[in-house]
């Protein structure tokens, strides 16, 4: 079983500058129950999960997303489980060693949509401001972005796996966003200590990517900037 994935805009578009929301979140929901992406001028991360859609903002609030907010990048899937497994207590680094392998049983071909239900004794996660034009490029984020740590929280991580050679429709590697399980904190994933998990993935064999009328420029150096963002605390 594989199922289709929806992304509006690219990494690569986002990454180069393009934060202007184009795509409405009332089109955005009707494609998928779980994902993950941003909003208009990078306001917050963005989350779904179980069909239900959230804000995570920088001053750690959490909002429901209304169908006129718009986003400049969004992901998702209608998430049903293939198959799943189970870690105790792990670093994120050991952690993401054990879903490589389990990646490789299945398929490195593949995108992996990513659902997990959790306890932490800690996890560190960021969010972005608003960002003030002229855009910067993802280079510059780091300078508006806020750094959460959360201790001994229980709550899931809605994330997606890209093979390398897909690396401009979406993030290299693993991509994720976690809620905690009151609904009222969160983030982008930067690193964790896990107690215990329930992974479950789901195997992506067709992806439909929006494009929208924004004309930018790209650059060499792009993918080392977003890999440099991706880990940056």
């Amino acid at each position: 079983m594989a199922i289709k994935l929806t992304s509006y805009s690219s990494i690569a578009s986002l990454s180069s500058g393009d934060w202007d929301g184009y795509f409405s979140y009332k089109e955005i929901k009707k494609t998928g129950n779980t994902g993950v992406g941003t909003f208009d001028q990078g306001n917050g991360e963005m989350i779904a999960i179980d069909g239900n859609y959230y804000q995570l903002l920088s001053d750690g609030s959490v909002n429901a997303v209304h169908d006129d907010w718009t986003a400049p990048y969004a992901v998702n899937v209608n998430f049903t489980p293939e198959f799943a497994i189970e870690m105790g207590e792990v670093s994120q680094t050991e952690y993401l060693n054990k879903m490589l392998g389990e990646i490789a049983k299945h398929g490195k071909q593949y995108m992996y949509a990513i659902r997990i239900t959790g306890e932490w004794s800690e996890i560190t996660s960021r969010t972005v401001s608003t960002i003030p034009k002229p855009y910067p490029t993802i280079k510059e984020i780091n300078n508006i972005q806020r750094v959460r740590t959360f201790d001994n929280i229980k709550g899931n991580i809605v994330g997606f796996y890209t093979p390398p050679y897909l690396n401009t429709v979406s993030v290299d590697g693993f991509h994720q966003h976690f809620i905690n399980d009151t609904r009222d904190c969160g983030g982008h994933i930067l690193d964790f200590k896990a107690k215990k998990m329930k992974i479950e993935f789901t195997r992506v064999n067709d992806i439909e990517l929006k494009i929208n009328n924004h004309d930018l420029n790209y650059h060499d150096s792009l993918q080392a900037e977003i890999e440099a963002a991706e880990k940056a605390k």
